[in-house]
């Protein structure tokens, strides 16, 4: 029951980041729009996509029975964030809502945190899950 608690918090805690950050990219598009044009010459598809991936994450998330999926996704999406700050540290990130403004260290520490956070909900999500079936695995005598 732990476990499940602490997946949670982690869950939840993922479902304010990226439905944060999707509304944020999605009110500031044209600003994601010309900071895209310092990474990629396919823009406008390219912002879109980021929209919709954070805002799928965030969903899948929020569903119980997706979330395992949704936290592997998540995990992804920490180190892609963080492989992007670290190549790229000269140029401007805008990652939509409150990290917008940060250092990029302090962006590669957030994704390392996240990073953290996404593997523990990961390990304790399969522990959970392989609980389960242990459970439903086993016989009932049932003597008549």
């Amino acid at each position: 029951m732990k476990r499940k608690i602490v997946v949670d918090i982690i869950a939840s805690i993922f479902i304010i980041f990226f439905t944060h950050s999707a509304i944020g990219n999605y009110i500031g598009m044209q600003s994601l729009k010309n900071l895209l044009g310092f990474y990629t010459p396919h823009v406008s598809e390219i912002a879109w996509c980021i929209v919709i991936i954070e805002a799928v994450i965030a969903t899948l998330l929020v569903i119980s029975r997706t979330r395992l999926i949704g936290l592997l996704l998540t995990f992804i999406f920490m180190i892609f964030l963080a492989i992007t700050v670290w190549m790229t540290p000269n140029y401007p990130h805008d990652f939509g809502g409150i990290l917008n403004d940060k250092p990029g260290k302090l962006l590669v520490l957030f994704a390392g945190i996240g990073i953290v956070f996404a593997v523990l909900a990961v390990w304790l999500g399969l522990k959970i899950i392989k609980n389960k079936t242990r459970r439903s695995k086993e016989v009932s005598v049932i003597y008549t």
